[in-house]
């Protein structure tokens, strides 16, 4: 790996490490919109460098938005199920 490399990955861990500490200060999660991946800090920084993205590619968010949209996807889903079922039996 070059040095230009090197010295890339280590600014970008850094900076990334100043965010978790931020998400964790405010006890929030940290989600990255191009990709649509929420993760903890925990999460994060146990990745060991697996998301080196770049810091403005995150956005702090509250975890309980991603409890909201995954109870608006279970909502939806309910009712295409039964819609499927009230097919059936038609």
């Amino acid at each position: 790996m070059s040095n230009d490399l090197v010295l890339a990955e280590t600014w970008l861990k850094k900076e990334l490490a100043q965010l978790i500490a931020e998400a964790r200060k405010q006890n929030m999660w940290l989600w990255t919109p191009d990709h649509d991946i929420w993760f903890s800090p925990k999460e994060l920084e146990n990745a060991e460098g697996k998301f080196l993205w770049r810091v403005m590619d995150f956005q702090l968010r509250s975890p309980t938005e991603l409890l909201a949209l995954l109870d608006e996807k279970i909502r939806k889903l309910a009712a295409e199920r039964q819609k499927v079922i009230e097919r059936m039996l038609s």
